[in-house]
């Protein structure tokens, strides 16, 4: 149950994790034993939902690719990525369970709880509209994703707390 400061309370339903985002944007974790987690880091712009961010849904889910002038492609980081790193096999038994986003599949990645893995973030820029170094990564909450520039591509923190 979560009181609020106005005493307006909410109960959510126990034995799963939740996310919580507060008025001020704050984000909270809830694992499913009532453990606590946050605030977390917020990334710039909050969020994405439909109004800040093209090719996403109310729920931050991206439903389209909509950058021009970049792909980002996500690769194990070998000796460094320890947790499940799912890429599709293109079996069709599986492919259904994948989620695509006009025409590619989106991996699969595990981080057990309180615990970090490494992922490397591939970036290719074709033409001069995006710069690298603008970059950032977030969740589909808004939390900000450590991510650390080595050449032409990324190295990304990934904690198991931060929720779908």
């Amino acid at each position: 149950m979560i009181k609020g400061d106005d005493g307006r309370t909410e109960t959510f339903p126990g034995g799963k994790d939740t996310v919580i985002t507060d008025s001020t944007g704050q984000v909270y974790y809830i694992d499913k034993d009532g453990k606590v987690s946050g605030p977390t880091a917020v990334a710039e712009g909050g969020k994405p939902t439909p109004e800040n961010t093209d090719g996403v849904n109310k729920n931050g889910e991206v439903t389209a690719l909509t950058a021009e002038g970049i792909k980002v492609t996500f690769e194990k980081i070998n000796n460094e990525t320890q947790y499940a790193f799912d890429l599709v096999t293109y079996s069709k038994e599986l492919t259904k369970y994948y989620k695509k986003v006009d025409g590619f599949f989106v991996p699969f990645k595990a981080v057990p709880n309180g615990l970090t893995d490494k992922i490397l973030a591939q970036v290719t820029l074709s033409g001069s509209n995006v710069v690298a170094d603008s970059l950032f990564f977030k969740t589909q909450n808004g939390v900000k994703i450590d991510a650390v520039k080595e050449g032409e591509h990324f190295v990304l923190t990934l904690e198991g707390a931060q929720l779908p």
